[in-house]
């Protein structure tokens, strides 16, 4: 993770170091840590958005009781009917 810091450091915007430094602290279970980055990712202008960081970005705020965002997220994952959809499907039930 310390290469994409610096690289981060360098250029702030830089699409696959904020993507790798997100999935990392999530699933070193770093919510907080991760949230800013997944969202840089999931903001991203050109590029098509990735499940797997949608999916980590609505597990981080719902384990940071921010369930309107989860919400919206699960809800777009549900739609595209990708991996997770059938999970996303179960925990917007549950909300």
């Amino acid at each position: 993770r310390k290469a994409f810091e610096e690289i981060l450091f360098r250029k702030s915007d830089h699409f696959t170091a904020h993507y790798y430094i997100g999935m990392s602290f999530f699933y070193e279970g770093q919510y907080r840590a991760a949230v800013p980055h997944l969202r840089v990712v999931l903001n991203y202008p050109t590029i098509q958005v990735f499940e797997e960081p949608q999916w980590a970005a609505a597990q981080s705020y719902l384990e940071l009781d921010r369930i309107t965002r989860a919400k919206k997220i699960l809800t777009q994952i549900v739609q595209k009917k990708g991996m997770h959809a059938k999970q996303a499907q179960e925990l917007l039930k549950n909300l």
